[in-house]
């Protein structure tokens, strides 16, 4: 998404409060190989390229007075009472360098276990990932059609595409099926109670 930016010149909060008067914000851009450089971004064009925005992260291609410059949105500040942004800071990317970021995982398919009687718990919707930018998805897909009672889908198990790393220490859960109440915890291969599937071997 591409983003208008030109230099600002002057930080006092005088030219700061013209700026958002005007429907701009202060803005500023750093990063590991550019001088940082403070910036004036219009607050429209930003809030129309979050609309837009498909990842959780936000990217740009910065538009500025000496070229363009591919950055991410590192942080913001909103106005606590009108929710307005009043400034934003941007990191300018290394195309071939890696980077960390938080994407949406996608919690997809009916469970086993709610069909015979659980409840799906989803503890995790987000997750951060390590990759190149370019190669940021939009999001993480976890399929919990094979879960049965009683059983849960790590964060260490969701597939990635290739070039792509989560980053996750231990077993963090993503989503789980509690098993009724009074229902026996323990659980077959299937996913079905282990009470049940014996008394149907007896059978």
């Amino acid at each position: 998404m591409t983003l208008n930016a030109e230099n600002r010149e002057g930080t006092k909060k005088g030219v700061c409060r013209k700026l958002r008067v005007d429907g701009k914000i202060p803005a500023v851009l750093y990063g590991r190989k550019v001088e940082s450089r403070d910036l004036v971004v219009s607050v429209k064009d930003l809030e129309e390229a979050i609309r837009k925005s498909e990842t959780r992260e936000l990217f740009f291609d910065l538009k500025l007075s000496d070229g363009n410059c591919p950055a991410m949105m590192k942080d913001f500040q909103k106005d606590p009472m009108t929710g307005a942004f009043v400034h934003a800071d941007f990191y300018a990317l290394e195309l071939d360098r890696k980077i960390e970021a938080r994407v949406y995982l996608n919690v997809k398919g009916l469970a086993k276990g709610v069909d015979l009687g659980g409840t799906l718990r989803v503890f995790e919707r987000m997750a951060k990932v390590r990759c190149l930018p370019g190669n940021v998805p939009v999001s993480l897909e976890v399929d919990v059609t094979e879960l049965g009672l009683g059983k849960t889908y790590f964060l260490k198990d969701v597939p990635t595409p290739e070039g792509v790393e989560i980053l996750v220490e231990g077993n963090m859960p993503v989503a789980t099926v509690i098993a009724p109440k009074g229902a026996a915890a323990a659980t077959d291969e299937e996913g079905k109670p282990a009470a049940a599937a014996a008394a149907k071997k007896k059978k």
